[in-house]
């Protein structure tokens, strides 16, 4: 009997390359005896062919051990396999000289060698309307079965080609970085002589340049290398141009949709952007911050950027999307804030590539002004009963009716008042201490209505007017309280009490005509001024 082995003639392996196989190779053995041969019960002549074989997945093809008789005989590959050429197979003599024994032909100097097939590609790229040719556009070339990928680059014509006759395979093979720079697939080493693509099915890829920058890439699509030395055209292939995405932008107070907001501790910007332009179905990521007008700088919060994004898959080429801004901007009174914004295409997430920004800090639209937190207050000091008029006493109790308006809802505030004497515009000191009093609360509207009691002893207060005095403060912070307001009018009338004189009451005299009367009543009506 007899085994063959085919093998690749560029590797001089047994395994194939690309798509290519060496199984299904089919053999003829023909006899070179002059006598007939008995094979399987028939006669052959010389030059008859006595069998047929065909090569298994490890490209070796076999006969039985017994099958040839004594004699000489030639192996001719009569169809070769996928993806080789046929020239280059050369006949294989060989004699049977042993009975039962197979001659083993499968060794590197006897197997049989064919060449893969191997083609080229080109192409013209130009963009769509000028047609202008795109120079310097690089194509990636993968081949399906391997993965294997090199770059081909057009030139100043828009051309390319992986023909060695365009630029040899051997100079900067598959740099991928030039037109001049060769390209080869497969392990052997860059032949002239032959195509630069292995018989296989390749994707061709239009990557991103500054050349084809503003256009849309033509999809990744297939071609097959099938036939020798055979140069696949791929035409013209044309980008067209990308719709320019546009950015209109108006940014607000969330609550009230104005572009004035009041300086606070919880302030939410909302922009409301409209997008043009957009290609359906494709991912998006829209990031916005926040921008101080006066420094054209990025505003910062605890050393924080403020910003927010939003990722969306486009429905539609126009849509309108909304980023809130939430942040502390209690210190930012009187300063005026512009977002802004840039589109990122998400196709790659590893590599989001940026499609429209708007960046105009001279944009009103994108423009809102914190305003600084004015706090109104308005007083009304009384006794328990409403009068603008205590009687001096032991126990005399002020009231001052507070309305603040201005508050911060959610904010913890402390109102802090004490009582003046308004003849001396100083403070009222009762046993050298201040009479004053607080009241602590956390804001549940902007606009409320407190109540401080101050009770002390009045009783040397006769004829003196009182004035409340308060301050508010933000007790955010408990340990650093901070002074929001103040009401200190010494001349307001609504926060003025006055402290009468305790009119003197005549004893009844037991007898009228009694003349010491008079400085009794004297006496009586020394004591409460002593007091």
């Amino acid at each position: 009997g007899v085994k063959i082995q085919k093998r690749d003639l560029e590797t001089k392996d047994t395994k194939a390359q690309g798509s290519a196989t060496l199984q299904y190779t089919e053999f003829n053995i023909i006899s070179l005896n002059d006598n007939p041969v008995l094979v399987e019960g028939k006669l052959y002549n010389k030059n008859e062919t006595v069998k047929k074989i065909q090569t298994g997945i490890d490209g070796i093809a076999s006969t039985s051990a017994d099958l040839l008789p004594y004699g000489n005989y030639r192996l001719e590959e009569s169809k070769a396999p996928e993806g080789y050429l046929t020239d280059g197979a050369k006949a294989i003599d060989f004699s049977i000289t042993e009975d039962g024994k197979i001659v083993d032909l499968t060794d590197k100097s006897h197997s049989v060698y064919n060449q893969i097939k191997r083609g080229d590609i080109e192409g013209v790229k130009i963009g769509a309307g000028t047609h202008k040719r795109l120079a310097g556009v690089p194509f990636r070339i993968t081949s399906k079965t391997t993965g294997e990928s090199h770059i081909v680059v057009t030139d100043k014509n828009g051309q390319f080609s992986t023909a060695s006759s365009w630029a040899s395979h051997k100079v900067n093979t598959n740099a991928g970085k030039s037109s001049e720079d060769g390209v080869w697939f497969g392990t052997s080493e860059p032949d002239d002589s032959k195509g630069a693509l292995l018989y296989d099915t390749y994707v061709i890829e239009e990557l991103k340049c500054d050349s084809n920058a503003g256009f849309k890439l033509i999809p990744a699509f297939e071609v097959v290398v099938s036939r020798n030395k055979v140069t696949v055209d791929l035409g013209t292939l044309t980008d067209e141009y990308e719709k320019e995405i546009t950015i209109h932008t108006t940014a607000t107070d969330k609550k009230t949709g104005e572009k004035m907001i009041v300086a606070g501790k919880d302030i939410k910007i909302v922009d409301k952007v409209t997008l043009d332009g957009l290609e359906t179905g494709k991912k998006y990521k829209l990031s916005g911050w926040q921008m101080l007008k006066k420094e054209n700088a990025e505003l910062l919060i605890d050393g924080k950027r403020v910003d927010s994004d939003y990722t969306f898959t486009a429905d539609s080429e126009k849509m309108t999307v909304e980023i809130t801004f939430t942040f502390d901007g209690s210190s930012l009174g009187g300063q005026n804030l512009v977002t802004f914004e840039e589109l990122y295409d998400m196709s790659n997430p590893k590599e989001p590539v940026k499609v429209a920004e708007h960046k105009d800090i001279n944009d009103d639209g994108q423009t809102v002004l914190i305003t600084e937190r004015i706090i109104k207050i308005h007083t009304t000091a009384t006794d328990k009963n409403g009068k603008k008029e205590i009687e001096a006493g032991k126990d005399v109790t002020i009231v001052d009716k507070v309305t603040l308006d201005g508050l911060e809802v959610g904010t913890k505030y402390k109102l802090s008042g004490w009582q003046m004497l308004k003849e001396e515009n100083a403070e009222l000191l009762i046993d050298g201490k201040k009479v004053s009093n607080d009241y602590e609360f956390t804001a549940d509207n902007e606009k409320m209505t407190v109540e401080i009691a101050f009770t002390f002893d009045g009783s040397s207060l006769g004829g003196k007017s009182l004035v409340t005095f308060e301050e508010l403060y933000d007790m955010t912070n408990p340990d650093e309280p901070k002074k929001v307001m103040e009401h200190k009018d010494i001349t307001d009338d609504g926060q003025t009490v006055t402290i009468k004189e305790v009119p003197e009451i005549p004893d009844t005299p037991k007898d009228t005509d009694t003349p010491d009367t008079p400085s009794t009543v004297t006496k009586t009506s020394d004591s409460p001024k002593t007091g």
